[in-house]
């Protein structure tokens, strides 16, 4: 190539990983947000966490595990009756938000929306927002096409009639 003045530059290969997308570790329970655990007995819990809804999780097994009622709702339902088993294996997640208010108002929601053992009813929300949420409860318990973000549909324009 020299003899005929043609540079030559070295490039060198591309590696395997460099023609691969990379990973995103998309593990729901490692977020922020609004969860539910459900109990046989048809009741659920809401809660809500700033940290991974998984350590959440862990700690309220950890609570019934050694009996620590006085700290958590769930344990203080497990150990009402002995016919109470709570879902730990199955955790939903209602929303996933990290922002302090925005998650206390969703929470709060949720826990109008379902039938639950919570202590508290979280956020106060305004009785304005009660027609809306019964609209819901409704929608929710005639709806049977599978789960759905019903607040989101509905502030989006795209709730089924």
């Amino acid at each position: 190539m020299k003899k005929v003045s043609i540079k030559t530059i070295y490039k060198q290969h591309k590696k395997v990983s460099q023609f691969l997308r990379p990973i995103k570790s998309n593990i729901p329970l490692q977020q922020a947000g609004v969860y539910k655990l459900d109990c046989d007995c048809g009741l659920s819990y809401i809660g809500q966490t700033k940290r991974s809804i998984g350590t959440r999780v862990k700690e309220h097994i950890s609570d019934v595990r050694n009996r620590r009622a006085s700290k958590s709702a769930v344990c203080e339902h497990a150990l009402d009756k002995p016919s109470h088993y709570i879902r730990f294996d199955k955790p939903q997640i209602l929303a996933r938000e990290d922002r302090y208010i925005p998650r206390l108002i969703r929470e709060a929601i949720e826990i109008k929306k379902h039938p639950n053992f919570n202590r508290e009813d979280g956020w106060n929300l305004s009785n304005t927002w009660d027609p809306l949420l019964k609209n819901i409860k409704s929608h929710v318990r005639d709806h049977t096409a599978g789960p759905r973000d019903t607040v989101v549909g509905i502030q989006s324009g795209t709730q089924d009639n």
